[in-house]
């Protein structure tokens, strides 16, 4: 763990300045004997177990040390492969485990003890090897595939090899790492020295509630890697191209080199070191992209065609051109349609994302299959097909999830039979000719017939099943408990009204409706997600008598959704808060819902109509963990869902309707970084580190120069103290800063953007 002392607060950011890890990597062996004693003379006892019936369990503590398993890295800045302007800022990998950095040390001691990190984070450019005398020398350095047994014993006299004690487990011979030789002169130049190494790492507590899906439900604790060299920019300022430099990190491992970071005169010309390489990538410094920039691109383009719709066209045909255009506007794209006779025509489709408004109707048309969803428009002879595709589509995803189609039919057995054994009289009770009556008066309401009394469909519904004795016990008991609706049923039902497994190609027809570098708003179309549920419920029917009971659960099915869809989010952030904090005693009990239950509550589920944003920019890929924070008016609404449908492509969707979005920053991963003067760079905007807690992160007057030694590399221990001087009394730990006080003044401001309704 960290001493709570060891950490300062900044602009809702808390950093600490290491967490040590509980148990070191390595093996342990646990040894139980119980113990049985035998009373003798009512006072004297005696052991009478034996040897024997000791048992022994050896278990191992992993720790990376040859390589990270894939899942650790949580993002990287700048990102892997990205083009922008980086010159001011120093790189960063960020962790999703606190620990990791201290999970093991330079120099083999105690890694629960304090200690500096053995983790370091390299930048190489071709620059750094012009010294070489050929010219395939004159590059960074290939990453190496090498045996243990050659990282550990290098050529005598040229190649320096970390001094490294093999775990028992590890295997010399057929054990691999990939490694990199850097000169000693390179070596020297970049690897940051024994006393700045204590500055490089931190861990940063945040929130993560106004985070996509997959960091939300992180623990909120990163540890954070800095690198302590600038980028390489342009070579030559002010040259008419920009033809950007190419910049090279390397997370490189420092155990086993803790003598020549305390002494670089160990190290002879000539000689190269071989270092552990645990994750690398590259970017490139051109141009001035940066989040700021990119996100005001985003708020700037287009502000007149901000919802999810194709552009309009241009043409002669001035009433087709009119049709077509209006019919854009409106969220539609034409797509091919193959009809079941073997034509081919085109027809319209809309997805679930609209470019409008909907009210959630009362009453909804009970299709039975995909067809009948269809829509004809007799003026242009073109079918609408979006309500066919989408039940289509549910029916689709329901057959591909095996565990949700059987536990569908299950349920929906159960329920009939609780039906029958409930209502065994009515059931008798009622000819052929009430249940034909019955059913053309549900025609008929369904063709939009008046039926006194009810406001919707499942009024009906209810009062002629109640009439009819299925949701009464005509004052009995009922023989059967009514069945629950599975907590399968339950949670697919909820994802699917919230769009989980769509593809992508359903919400976005035509690739035109969201170009790259845009921000795209829509409103959820209720009625799509009606016909999605209906296909989806289809599932298992078996007979026309099904009918009845089916209309009734399909409306059933859909508050299921509604309630489930509110609530996956919150209870995803449950269970990760419980998992975290290890506090189960308090996790919410196991809701049994039944179909009473749904009919019988008629509270507000959602705030209709639902909205939200189609985000497709690079900004989307680089800064893993956007914070995206939407209201209505003022007033914050409840994020429903948020989560990455592709590297650049972010889909969130509110609790109501959206009239303003700021998008933020990760704090997590927000850079180090400073601002070039002529002479080199300055650190300005220090912060508050003293005092209550409203003020901790307050920007104080003046700054500090940035020493640098070299080629764009921060002299670390000389910048802290500097920063402690022009600090004064706000330094509260000892004679120097710790890496939690350094990295709050290091860190720049999390940047944000504000976008506005949509017209």
């Amino acid at each position: 763990m960290t001493d709570p002392k060891d950490k300062a607060i900044a602009e809702q950011i808390t950093f600490y300045s290491q967490w040590l890890p509980a148990l070191a990597g390595g093996e342990y062996s646990v040894q139980v004997k119980p113990e049985l004693k035998a009373l003798i003379d009512d006072q004297k006892t005696t052991d009478v177990t034996d040897d024997k019936d000791v048992v022994r369990e050896v278990f191992h503590v992993g720790a990376p040390r040859w390589a990270l398993t894939g899942t650790e890295v949580y993002s990287c800045y700048p990102a892997p492969d990205q083009i922008g302007e980086f010159s001011e800022t120093l790189p960063h990998i960020v962790f999703d485990r606190c620990t990791l950095p201290w999970e093991r040390t330079i120099d083999g001691t105690d890694p629960t003890k304090p200690h500096d990190p053995w983790l370091a984070l390299v930048l190489l450019t071709d620059t750094d090897f012009e010294f070489e005398s050929t010219v395939e020398k004159q590059r960074v350095p290939p990453i190496v595939v090498r045996k243990l047994g050659e990282l550990l014993r290098g050529t005598p006299g040229n190649v320096v090899c970390p001094k490294i004690s093999l775990d028992p487990y590890d295997d010399e011979v057929n054990d691999i790492c990939q490694t990199i030789d850097l000169p000693a002169k390179v070596f020297d130049a970049v690897i940051p020295h024994k006393q700045e190494v204590q500055y490089l790492a931190h861990v940063r507590e945040v929130k993560t509630d106004n985070k996509e899906t997959w960091s939300l439900l992180k623990e909120g604790r990163f540890s954070v890697v800095i690198c302590n060299r600038f980028p390489e920019t342009q070579a030559v300022a002010g040259a008419a191209k920009d033809w950007g430099i190419v910049n090279a990190m390397f997370l490189l491992s420092l155990e086993g080199w803790n003598e020549y970071l305390a002494n670089r005169t160990k190290l002879q010309p000539g000689q190269s070191c071989r270092f552990v390489v645990l994750s690398s990538w590259r970017f490139t410094c051109q141009g001035n992209n940066n989040f700021k920039s990119l996100m005001t691109h985003l708020n700037n383009d287009d502000k007149d065609n901000r919802l999810l719709s194709l552009p309009p066209v241009n043409g002669s045909d001035g009433d087709a051109l009119k049709y077509v255009n209006h019919a854009f506007q409106m969220g539609f794209s034409p797509v091919n349609h193959d009809l079941r006779n073997s034509d081919t025509t085109i027809s319209w489709y809309r997805g679930p994302l609209a470019a409008m408004a909907y009210e959630k109707s009362m009453s909804y048309q009970d299709v039975s299959c995909a067809d009948g969803a269809l829509r004809y428009h007799s003026e242009t002879g073109m079918f609408d097909a979006s309500y066919a595709a989408a039940w289509q589509l549910g029916r689709l995803l329901a057959l591909q999830d095996q565990a949700f189609a059987q536990a569908l039919f299950g349920f929906r057995t159960s329920y009939q039979r609780w039906v029958r054994k409930t209502n065994t009289a009515a059931l008798r009770a009622i000819d052929r000719r009430k249940l034909e009556d019955l059913q053309g008066k549900l025609r008929g309401h369904q063709k939009g017939a008046p039926h006194a009394g009810f406001d919707g469909i499942r009024d009906l519904y209810a009062k002629t099943l109640g009439d009819a004795g299925y949701l009464t016990t005509n004052g009995t008991q009922p023989a059967l408990e009514e069945p629950a609706i599975p907590a399968t049923v339950q949670n697919w039902l909820g994802e699917a009204m919230l769009l989980y497994g769509v593809p992508f190609s359903y919400l976005v027809p035509d690739e035109a409706m969201l170009p790259a570098e845009s921000i795209r708003f829509f409103y959820l179309n209720p009625e799509w997600l009606n016909f999605l549920l209906q296909g989806a419920c289809s599932v298992g029917r078996t007979s026309e008598t099904d009918e009845l009971a089916d209309q009734f659960l399909r409306t059933c099915f859909f508050k299921v959704s509604e309630k489930l869809a509110i609530a996956l989010r919150s209870n995803a952030k449950h269970e990760a808060d419980v998992r975290r904090t290890e506090e189960g005693a308090d996790a919410k009990p196991a809701v049994r819902s039944t179909v009473s239950d749904v009919v019988g509550d008629t509270a507000p589920t959602l705030n209709w109509p639902l909205s939200g944003y189609l985000m497709r920019s690079a900004a989307v890929e680089s800064w893993v963990g956007l914070e995206a924070m939407a209201s209505s008016n003022g007033v914050p609404l409840q994020i429903l869902r948020m989560d990455r449908l592709a590297p650049e492509i972010l889909l969130c969707i509110y609790n109501g309707r959206v009239t303003e979005i700021e998008v933020k920053q990760p704090p997590e991963a927000v850079h180090f970084g400073a601002v070039t003067k002529a002479d080199g760079y300055e650190k300005i905007g220090l912060r508050k580190i003293r005092g209550d807690i409203a003020v901790l992160g307050d920007a104080l007057p003046g700054g500090t120069l940035v020493p640098i030694r070299g080629q764009r590399v921060v002299h670390v221990n000389e910048l802290a103290d500097a920063i402690k001087k022009q600090l004064g009394n706000e330094v509260t730990s000892g004679d120097s800063l710790t890496s939690a006080e350094f990295a709050v003044q290091m860190i720049e401001a999390p940047a944000k953007v504000i976008f506005t309704e949509a017209k």
